[in-house]
């Protein structure tokens, strides 16, 4: 079981914002709404028989539920003083008159917002309003319009429920919007066959989008295909909310295949699936081949066949790099393309342990005004900590593992009554719990990052002490350490978002890393390795064990302690931690098995 979670003792951080108006004369039993609406998107186009821009606004009282005010058309940038009794309202406003159908030129806004109103005070408030529905555009390639110049080309998309919009020669274009309800959509080309063609049937192709979301764009691109009889790909880039698919098209083609490619930063996964042919090409002997986009020169990749869907691992790939890859036939006479982009092979900042600046009395790891690392310093140097004004955390230039540079010393002592574990984390004090006098914490774990990285890599030193007073009683979490030799922690976590944690609260006392669902990779330093090093230098390889393959991360939890247990105020005064020069790898091969923790 994972616990690290810091002592930070004495931190005074109070945030609030709020809005007062002096009470109004002789009006003191209502309170006062100044209401605002706007839309948040600036590229706005109107049907002339609707407005987005005009809302219908509705005030409800949370308590009773009943409606407290209803304006039917308010304009975008009004602004009106309501009158309102005391409550907690809820604020909703949409685009008037929307009838829930899809249409070109017609985005549909909503948004929700609560306030209280108190007797004779005015609360000020902007409520914006996002796209609510789904914007798609249809682009076709000039070479495809000027290769089937003499026939009608038309995509269709449909979102169900009566929900089908047609785009044609003329209808397609990036700047032309159509808006949809959220759904998922089916968008189906159709090219009429030539004149003379007898019995020919009309080229056609469909292909559904899933997981549709509100306030994303989804352009679809057709185009020729480059090279061979043509094909079908999806270029798609979840960190965006501009969703870009691209649909090869070539009427005559035949032989067909959907490929995929799960891109990391030094290979990737290619997936063929849905292989078609004309009947005369023998498909049991398919590979696949990939270059770089800027090259002219293939390679030959080792491809699998099972279950009628092809396989094959690319390793050794440069990162944030563009690729080309195709399968193909020994005499290339059937291609399917595809393209995809390594991931960035993204540092991990600051590692190095050499840049280290002091804010009043707390120092940090990093550059002043990037909070990237936060450690267990504000609670022994703000505050009632500021009488003591130790920092348990900081930069030394003795021992280093870089001659020339610094590491980080990381120091368990005593902090006025209570044991105070010297740590270092990517992520964010969260605030004190208890009062008047400071029980416990939170802290919010994890900082923002998207690499996926396959182990962390590193140097440390540490000189344990024996535990001899527990000032918290630890059993009920995790064995009792009174008597024994102290030990230390390192572990690293990706997570799809920010993980807080808070030490006075048995259920959120530490992060369940096999089994909470914002976890999707983990690996930390066994215990065997977090003992006494003899004052040298022992560098490390901790793997990311990774849930799934697919998954992506938006934070990277790195966690270094002097005390594993610090967290519970239990371990030994005088235990010291140096680390140093620690590094992400983004090796080929990562681990993929059940989360455990130690």
């Amino acid at each position: 079981m994972r616990h690290l979670f810091y002592n930070i003792l004495f931190v005074c951080c109070a945030i609030a914002f709020f809005a007062c108006e002096a009470d109004k004369e002789g009006m003191s039993g209502v309170g006062y709404l100044r209401l605002g609406v706007e839309e948040s998107n600036d590229v706005i186009t109107k049907a002339e028989e609707y407005n987005a821009e005009v809302f219908t606004v509705k005030i409800t009282n949370k308590t009773s539920g009943e409606v407290a005010k209803t304006i039917e058309a308010w304009a975008k940038g009004e602004k009106q003083e309501i009158a309102l009794e005391p409550g907690t309202y809820t604020i909703s406003a949409t685009s008037a008159g929307y009838d829930s159908k899809a249409a070109f030129d017609k985005p549909y806004y909503a948004g929700e917002d609560e306030i209280e109103i108190t007797a004779g005070n005015s609360v000020e408030r902007t409520l914006t309003c996002t796209l609510a529905n789904v914007r798609v555009s249809v682009v076709f390639d000039e070479a495809l319009l000027a290769k089937y110049a003499d026939r009608t080309i038309a995509v269709s998309v449909d979102g169900g429920a009566g929900n089908s919009l047609n785009f044609g020669r003329d209808e397609a274009g990036r700047d032309k919007q159509a808006y949809f309800p959220v759904a998922d959509l089916t968008a189906k080309i159709s090219i009429s066959k030539p004149q003379g063609a007898g019995d020919a049937t009309p080229y056609e192709y469909s292909y559904t989008i899933d997981d549709v979301k509100a306030k994303h764009w989804y352009v679809l691109t057709y185009r020729l295909p480059d090279t061979g009889e043509g094909d079908f790909t999806v270029t798609y880039d979840p960190s965006m909310t501009t969703y870009e698919y691209e649909f090869v098209v070539n009427p005559v083609a035949k032989n067909t295949a959907s490929l995929t490619a799960n891109a990391w930063a030094k290979f990737a996964y290619l997936t063929a699936a849905n292989v078609t042919t004309d009947g005369t090409t023998d498909i049991s002997a398919l590979k696949f081949q990939y270059k770089k986009k800027a090259d002219s020169q293939w390679t030959d990749a080792e491809t699998t066949l099972s279950e009628e869907v092809y396989t094959a691992t690319v390793k050794g790939l440069t990162d944030n790099t563009a690729y080309d890859y195709r399968l193909v036939n020994a005499d290339e006479t059937f291609v399917s393309t595809g393209s995809f982009t390594t991931e960035a092979a993204t540092a991990l900042p600051y590692a190095d342990f050499d840049s280290w600046y002091q804010s009043d009395k707390t120092i940090y790891l990093g550059a002043s005004g990037d909070e990237f690392w936060d450690s267990s310093n504000p609670g022994t140097t703000q505050g009632w900590g500021a009488l003591v004004n130790v920092n348990p955390t900081k930069g030394v230039e003795s021992p280093v593992h870089t001659p020339g540079g610094k590491a980080a010393e990381l120091k368990t002592q005593w902090a006025v009554a209570k044991l105070a574990a010297a740590s270092l984390y990517t992520g964010s004090f969260g605030g004190l719990v208890g009062s008047p006098v400071p029980t416990g914490a939170k802290i919010n774990f994890g900082s923002p990052f998207t690499a996926r990285p396959t182990a962390l890599k590193g140097w440390f030193q540490y000189a344990p002490q024996l535990i001899d007073n527990e000032t918290q009683e630890v059993g009920k979490y995790t064995p009792s350490m009174k008597g024994k030799m102290d030990i230390c922690s390192i572990y690293i976590a990706l997570a799809t978002d920010v993980c807080q944690v808070d030490n006075t609260d048995p259920d959120k006392i530490a992060i369940d890393f096999a089994n909470d669902s914002r976890i999707i990779a983990y690996g930390e330093l066994p215990i065997e390795e977090c003992v006494d090093t003899d004052g040298e230098w022992k560098n490390f390889n901790i793997p990311l064990k990774y849930k799934n393959l697919t998954d992506k991360p938006t934070h990277i939890i790195v966690v270094c302690s002097s005390s594993k247990y610090g967290d519970y105020f239990t371990g030994a005064d005088g235990s010291v931690m140096y680390i140093d020069d620690f590094e992400l790898v983004y090796g080929d091969t990562p681990v993929m098995e059940p989360v455990t923790q130690e």
